[in-house]
């Protein structure tokens, strides 16, 4: 996995462009719009998206204020394998959706082993919708 770098800006800048990975005192967010960020819940969460930078800012600096804080939490990035802890299911992230694998074959042909799956609480499993079975 990458290696993440933390930014501190300057308390100078006026706005975070969309796409900016946010580290605040109160969490960190991903700015969704020009107005709006919205939460990570888990770190585990926010390396599934592998951001290269997560900046670093006050609550109290001018272009974090303009953000509000969305009522919605950031998913796991498609394409991440979970392993539910509380279940013991396997899932894929497909279309913000998580796919149960009921046929272990299905993870050697999309190219996964078993031990590439974050284990995953039941508040993150619950951030997704059910979608359909992967069985192969």
């Amino acid at each position: 996995m990458l290696k993440r770098r933390q930014k501190t800006l300057p308390s100078k800048i006026n706005q975070y462009p969309v796409g900016t990975f946010l580290r605040t005192e109160n969490g960190v967010f991903f700015v969704l719009s020009d107005t709006k960020r919205v939460p990570f819940i888990t770190e585990r969460t926010l390396d599934s998206w592998a951001p290269l930078v997560v900046v670093t800012a006050s609550e109290k600096d001018l272009a974090v204020k303009r953000l509000r804080v969305s009522t919605g939490k950031m998913k796991f990035r498609n394409g991440s394998l979970l392993f539910s802890q509380s279940t013991g299911r396997m899932y894929l992230v497909s279309e913000g959706r998580l796919r149960h694998i009921t046929n272990p074959d299905v993870l050697a042909a999309l190219g996964f082993t078993r031990s590439d799956a974050v284990w995953v609480s039941k508040s993150e499993i619950n951030l997704h919708e059910m979608g359909e079975e992967l069985s192969g």
